[in-house]
This record gives structure tokens, sequence and C-alpha cells, in this order.
């Protein structure tokens, strides 16, 4: 919409740089100029804002811990979904995943179950850097 010139004073040092006006209700940028102006003091700017995220984290802080959690059970009845079918040329990886998901103690097999939900195996993106090419993930989308 416009630009004005203001005066901003920080750490005792005055500076007189240019306010861009842009219409919407979206956060305040700043430019590169500001940034060449005015030695901001990063470290004290991000901590005085994070304050309420370090209670955050402090308060939930098992959520944010290091591994994996668990989920307590719960009240929902039992929901059992038809496995989804795996192209040949996966189903040699879905079974390596498998196996090692069983050895680290995550995945637990079992003979029956009334829960179930197929798994999904999407090949990556190229840029991702894991030497596998699969992600494997539950569709969980018909227990919701």
């Amino acid at each position: 919409m416009g630009s004005v010139d203001v005066s901003v004073q920080y750490k005792g040092k005055l500076h007189t740089l240019p306010l861009v006006i842009v219409k919407g209700v979206g956060p305040s940028l700043v430019g590169r100029n500001w940034l060449q102006n005015v030695q901001f003091d990063w470290q004290e700017i991000f901590w005085s804002r994070n304050t309420a995220l370090a209670g955050l984290l402090g308060k939930y802080s098992s959520v944010f811990s290091e591994g994996l959690g668990t989920v307590k059970m719960l009240k929902l009845p039992p929901n059992f979904q038809k496995p989804e079918v795996c192209h040949i040329f996966c189903r040699e990886k879905v079974e390596q995943e498998l196996d090692r998901l069983v050895q680290e103690n995550i995945l637990e097999p079992v003979e029956h179950s009334e829960w179930a939900s197929p798994i999904v195996s999407v090949l990556k993106k190229r840029w991702e850097k894991r030497s596998d090419l699969w992600r494997f993930q539950a569709n969980y989308k018909s227990c919701v």
C-alpha cells in the first residue's frame, strides 16, 4: 500500500528506516535494510518471546522427550480394517521394515486382534537423505 520513513530507537541508537505498509493482518516483517542498520540482539528477542514456549515444553515434557512414546488405551470400540494391496515390487521392503520394527520392540507380533489398520507404503522423494526409498505408515483415517 505504501511506505513511510520512521524513527527507530533500539539499544540507545536512533535510526531512520522505511516502514512498508501492506494490506492484511499478517505478522510484521523486518526487511534487509533494517537488519543491516539495526544490530538486533537475537538471543534477547527470542528469549523474551519463548517464555511461553518454555512453559509448554516443561508442562508437557513427556510429549517432547526423545524416543518413541506410547498411547494410553482409549475407550473406543474395536475397529478392524482389511489390509491394502501391497504391490509386488515393495512387498519385500514392507516385510523387512516390519521385521525391523519388531526387533526394535516398536511393534509386537500377534496371532489375532480386534484392532487393525492397513499399512501404506509410500515411495520417498529423492531429496530425502535416507538410503531406503520407502516410508511406511498406518492408515488410521477409517478409525477416526
